[in-house]
């Protein structure tokens, strides 16, 4: 990819970060965090209609290479799923999980 493109360095170096994911409520704070990004940002008006986004993946019947189902059986439901991701959520919250296990 580096030399097709002209560049040079790692594909994912600053701002990208990694975050170790500690338990259920850390994983859904991500997953919240992650899809709703482009909404937050202005970028689209409902994160739902995000041309690259997993959730309508993740909300079809077809099958697929994420693991969907397990991602699913967090939130019971597919309707609670997307509850969730369209309820508000404490974004200040959201940003101290995220930033707390960088490395």
């Amino acid at each position: 990819f580096n030399v097709q493109q002209n560049r040079t360095g790692g594909l994912f170096q600053t701002p990208f970060k990694r975050v170790k994911i500690n338990g259920e409520t850390h994983l859904k704070k991500i997953i919240h965090y992650i899809h709703l990004n482009p909404q937050k940002h202005a970028i689209i008006n409902d994160f739902a209609k995000w041309k690259w986004s997993s959730f309508p993946t993740l909300i079809s019947e077809r099958g697929s290479f994420i693991a969907k189902n397990e991602l699913l059986k967090i939130f019971s439901t597919k309707n609670q799923f997307i509850d969730f991701l369209r309820s508000e959520s404490n974004e200040t919250d959201i940003l101290k999980v995220i930033e707390s296990e960088n490395y």
